[in-house]
């Protein structure tokens, strides 16, 4: 059987979507992708439990990325999301309310140090 993890990418930034899908598609994982917080619950909504980490970027078009947080907290019990922004400043860190937040990833960011990020939520 096939355990292959599934991230949710959300950020308004398209060419941020596209890079992303592509490394981890790579590094084996299942990537879908929105470009706002409307998108990424219909996304979430129809795979369900099936969404096992999202990055979402503080600032998107349509809602804040701890709105978001919420709302696939809500839909996906038990993800794991990571806050992407330009200004880590704009984060509190007692702002996460008790929701799964792994940490603030800021723009920009390796891809390298992205994936041992992903690596340490999953363990």
């Amino acid at each position: 059987m096939d355990l292959k993890k599934t991230i949710l990418v959300v950020d308004d930034e398209v060419f941020i979507l596209d890079i992303l899908q592509d490394f981890l598609s790579r590094k084996g994982f299942v990537v879908l992708t929105a470009s706002a917080g409307k998108e990424a619950i219909e996304v979430a909504s129809g795979v369900g439990r099936g969404i096992d980490l999202a990055i979402v970027d503080v600032k998107l078009p349509d809602m804040r990325g701890m709105a978001l947080a919420q709302e696939l907290h809500a839909c996906c019990p038990g993800i794991r999301v990571f806050l992407s922004t330009g200004n880590p400043g704009e984060v509190e860190l007692g702002e996460k309310g008790g929701l799964p937040i792994c940490g603030v990833l800021e723009k920009p960011f390796s891809l390298m140090s992205l994936l041992l990020k992903i690596q340490d939520a999953f363990q």
